[in-house]
C-alpha cells in the first residue's frame, strides 16, 4: 500500500476518532484529572502555519510509526478528509497503543470509543494490565478506635492504605505518547513529559525530537532555545536545516507494525 494511501486512511480514522473523543471526554469520569500547563509565553508559541505543519508532521510521522494500517476496511466509504490539523492525531494514536496492549483490533476499539466509552473502561474491558492505565497511591485513612489510655471513650487512628487510581483521558493520551517518542526517537520519556508539563504540545515535541535528528542538535538544546524565546524561523537559520526538511519525518527507530491475524 503507497505512503498516500494509507495517510489517507489514517487522516480519515482521524474524523472518526475526533468526534467519538469529544463524547469520551465530556462522560470520563473516572480518574484524577490531568493538570493544565501555560508555563510558555507568548514569545515562544508557534504561528498558525508553524502549528499547521507541525500537526502535519505529527501525524505522518504517525503513518511512519503504525505502518500499513490493519484497519483500512474500517474507514468511512463516504468521509470527506480534510485538513490534518483539523484532527488531533493523538486520537489514533492512543486507539493503536490500546490495539498494541490488548492485542485487540483498532477497529473494535474505535467502536467502543464512538460509544462514548473512556480509554480506561476501553483498556479495562480488553485485559490491559493496570499498570497501563493507572497508578496505586498511598493514602492516610482515620477512624474512631478505643482509647486504650483512657480505658473509655474513642480516639482517632491513623492508617495508610493503597488505592488504585485510573488515569484520566488526558493522562492516558499522555501515557501513548510518552511510549510513541520512546519508540520513535529514543528518547527519555521523563524528558518528555517535562517537555509537556513546561507547555509543549504534543505536536511540538514532535517537531523538536525530529529537528533535533534532523539537525543533529540536543533536544534539550532546542527546548531551552523556545524558552529563551527564539522562533523556528531563527532556530532553522542557526542551525542551517530547513521547516520545510524539519518537518518531514525521519525513520522510527521502532515501527508499531500490528500485523496481527484477527480471528472471529
Amino acid at each position: 500500500m503507497s505512503n498516500t494511501r494509507i495517510f489517507t486512511i489514517v487522516a480519515a480514522l482521524l474524523l472518526v476518532i475526533a468526534a467519538a473523543g469529544a463524547v469520551a471526554r465530556l462522560s470520563d469520569s473516572g480518574g484524577v484529572q490531568a493538570a493544565s500547563h501555560s508555563s510558555l509565553s507568548l514569545s515562544v508559541q508557534l504561528t498558525a502555519d508553524e502549528v499547521r505543519r507541525a500537526d502535519q508532521l505529527f501525524q505522518n510521522a504517525l503513518v511512519a510509526y503504525v505502518g500499513e494500517p490493519v484497519v483500512a476496511a474500517a474507514a468511512p466509504a463516504m468521509i470527506t478528509v480534510q485538513p490534518a490539523s483539523d484532527y488531533p492525531p493523538i486520537e489514533t494514536l492512543t486507539v493503536y497503543y490500546i490495539a498494541r496492549l490488548s492485542r485487540t483490533p483498532a477497529t473494535v476499539i474505535i467502536q467502543e470509543r464512538q460509544r462514548g466509552r473512556s480509554w480506561v473502561a476501553i483498556a479495562r474491558t480488553h485485559d490491559v494490565p493496570e499498570s497501563y492505565y493507572g497508578r496505586w497511591v498511598e493514602v492516610s485513612t482515620s477512624y474512631k478506635g478505643h482509647d486504650k489510655n483512657h480505658g473509655h471513650g474513642h480516639a482517632k487512628v491513623g492508617a495508610t492504605m493503597r488505592r488504585f487510581v485510573p488515569y484520566s483521558d488526558a493522562e492516558f493520551e499522555r501515557q501513548a505518547f510518552v511510549v510513541f517518542t520512546r519508540d520513535y526517537y529514543g528518547v527519555n520519556g521523563d524528558q518528555v513529559q517535562l517537555w509537556l508539563s513546561q507547555g509543549f504540545s504534543y505536536p511540538e515535541v514532535v517537531l523538536l525530537l525530529n529537528y533535533s535528528r534532523r539537525a543533529r542538535v540536543e533536544p534539550a538544546t532546542l527546548v531551552a532555545l523556545r524558552q529563551d524565546g527564539l522562533g523556528w524561523a531563527v532556530i532553522t537559520r542557526r542551525y542551517g536545516v530547513s521547516f520545510a526538511q524539519a518537518v518531514v519525518p525521519v525513520e522510527p527507530k521502532i515501527e508499531l507494525n500490528l500485523h496481527f491475524e484477527w480471528h472471529n
